[in-house]
């Protein structure tokens, strides 16, 4: 059930570049909220910085004093550990091209620049870093020689660790997503543009490929966070020059086109994100939108770390029908037992701290 806590958070996650939800947001501060439930919640989703920031331009914001210093901490430390993870993405990356390995940098600072235009608006706790599957054991031998600590290969997620000072944690990927998971989803298929972090270039996927990759990503991880539907909303308001042709032909020839479709669905669900006419033809699929209306109601269940059988049964059989083609779904059947259903994200469950978890 829909909680005024709940519709306060969808506001806040939206407000920063819909003005129309001024009035909205306004109104609901009148009520009378429980404001540890919104603190908890928006720490779970991992969008303390978008709250803040959207209560913060509010004029009188009629929040409680502590409250509100709480959620200022919160995004000034969030702050300070994006700017210093962007710093250490300019230098690896620099390094590995210096060094002949192409490289792309996805999540983590790049994509917050590219979704948001500012670091500070999204939480990430690491960095990572995409190369082809040729270019990896020349990539992951030039990351240790940079004094980083390789931790196991994990070759279904298709990915390894690197441990560094100061609790720097870089992922080094040779394909997007996991193998049971990725359907035909390959580093080469991407096509990258160049962004500007600190003055220095760093190749990031185009807008139409990152749209689809957030997709795919949200939905991974069974679109558990409401951040990953507000990075795919802020993207398509901020980047108005998607290609949706693009986006459409990178979706059918990887097999994510219902991903797509149900990350398009979510956003402008939750987010009242206004789409193109071009995007209208991802809204036709039957199946998809009855997974996004499922996912809908669920978003905010009560958080459940220790998961039951049954929980992660209802994971898998999600994680097939989000699937369009056959032979993926064969793939993920296949690939994603019930003991290890999600088991990427308990992974990383280690690794998350206070200041930002969120991948």
């Amino acid at each position: 059930m829909r909680r005024l806590e709940h519709d306060l958070l969808l506001r806040c996650a939206s407000a920063w570049w819909q003005p129309e939800s001024e009035p909205g947001l306004r109104s609901l501060l009148r009520a009378e909220l429980n404001w540890d439930v919104v603190l908890d919640l928006a720490e779970q989703h991992c969008i303390l910085p978008l709250v803040y920031w959207s209560l913060s331009g509010l004029d009188r914001p009629g929040v409680p004093l502590p409250v509100m210093n709480t959620l200022a901490s919160a995004f000034r430390t969030n702050a300070v550990w994006s700017m210093r993870l962007a710093s250490e993405l300019t230098r690896l990356v620099g390094a590995l091209q210096a060094d002949g390995v192409p490289t792309i940098a996805w999540k983590g600072p790049a994509s917050a620049l590219a979704a948001y235009g500012h670091l500070g608006l999204r939480m990430f706790s690491d960095l990572d870093l995409l190369v082809n599957p040729s270019h990896f054991e020349t990539a992951a031998s030039r990351l240790r020689g940079y004094g980083l600590r390789a931790d196991v290969v994990c070759a279904d997620l298709r990915v390894q660790s690197f441990d560094g000072a100061d609790n720097l944690v870089v992922e080094l990927h040779w394909a997007p997503m996991p193998w049971c998971l990725a359907a035909d989803l390959r580093t080469n298929d991407l096509q990258c543009e160049v962004l500007s972090i600190g003055g220095r270039p760093v190749a990031h996927p185009l807008p139409a490929d990152l749209l689809v990759l957030l997709c795919a990503h949200g939905g991974k991880h069974s679109w558990s966070r409401l951040q990953w539907i507000a990075d795919i909303a802020a993207l398509i308001r901020t980047r108005s020059d998607l290609d949706w042709a693009r986006v459409g032909a990178l979706a059918f020839q990887t097999g994510t086109r219902r991903l797509l479709s149900v990350g398009l669905m979510l956003a402008r669900q939750f987010m009242k994100v206004k789409l193109p006419p071009a995007a209208e033809l991802f809204l036709a699929d039957v199946v998809a939108t009855q997974l996004a209306d499922t996912i809908g109601r669920q978003m905010f269940l009560t958080h459940r770390p220790l998961r039951s059988r049954r929980d992660r049964v209802s994971d898998l059989v999600l994680q097939l029908k989000f699937r369009e083609r056959l032979r993926d779904r064969v793939r993920c059947a296949l690939g994603v037992p019930l003991d290890s259903i999600n088991s990427w994200s308990r992974a990383y469950a280690r690794r998350r701290g206070t200041i930002g978890k969120s991948r």
